[in-house]
């Protein structure tokens, strides 16, 4: 009967013991006993806390950047001048470039006594759509593969110089490219570099008057060509 009644206090200071313990867990814990939380919402919570903080981590490696904005100088010469990207991965982006030209340039010149010239005047608008694929699956900061398609539309507006009025020729063209390049990023600022090859066909539309009896119609043109880029942007 001692033995029995030993054991039962035993086991009532266990319990005790147990008791005072999970409530101590419980004062501590993230999770309250009486939140209604369950077993599978505690695991997702700790995800949770997992992903912050690879997320935290990954800071200042570029994985957090999801949109860049960007100039290229070599745009204003005859090309794109925004680009905007866009990160769809950690190793894809697509990305927008859109340009507008305009230009004027004049040719004069003198016969005998007298003085003719023609003014150029050349307006309009380029977009470059493209998909990009980051090798090292870092996007949008590493090296990648980059393929796209150009669209080019401009207008040449010529005036002779003593007479009235003007001629209209139009420009168009579309290509494409693949090029290979390495984007850096020391957030917020991107550097961006790139080369490969590009095939492009123009072609011109003359207005009917241009030359009279001598160019009616229009002209066009194609071929492979190398290509090169470099821009600076903003990644947010």
């Amino acid at each position: 009967m001692k033995k029995v009644f030993l054991l039962l206090i035993f086991v009532f200071l266990f319990a005790e013991f147990t008791d005072a313990q999970m409530m101590n867990q419980a004062r501590y814990s993230p999770l309250k006993i009486n939140s209604g939380f369950t077993v599978d919402d505690d695991i997702d919570y700790m995800k949770k806390r997992r992903r912050k903080r690879r997320k935290s981590s990954s800071r200042g490696r570029g994985n957090d950047a999801q949109n860049v904005i960007k100039f290229n100088p070599l745009g204003l010469i005859w090309g794109n001048i925004i680009f905007y990207e866009r990160v769809l991965s950690e190793n894809m982006s697509v990305a927008l470039g859109v340009g507008y030209y305009s230009r004027k340039t004049e040719a004069t010149g003198t016969f005998g006594t007298t003085v003719f010239g023609q003014v150029y005047k050349y307006t309009g608008f380029n977009l470059t759509p493209s998909f990009r694929y980051y090798f090292m699956g870092e996007a949008p900061r590493g090296f990648y593969g980059q393929a796209s398609f150009n669209y080019l539309n401009r207008t040449e507006k010529i005036t002779i110089v003593g007479e009235d009025g003007e001629l209209k020729n139009k420009i168009t063209g579309i290509g494409g490219g693949l090029v290979f390049g390495y984007q850096w990023l020391w957030d917020p600022i991107t550097l961006d570099l790139n080369g490969g090859i590009g095939y492009t066909s123009y072609k011109y539309k003359y207005d009917p008057d241009y030359i009279e009896g001598f160019l009616t119609g229009g002209m066009s043109f194609s071929g492979v060509l190398p290509a090169f880029g470099i821009s600076i942007g903003y990644a947010f």
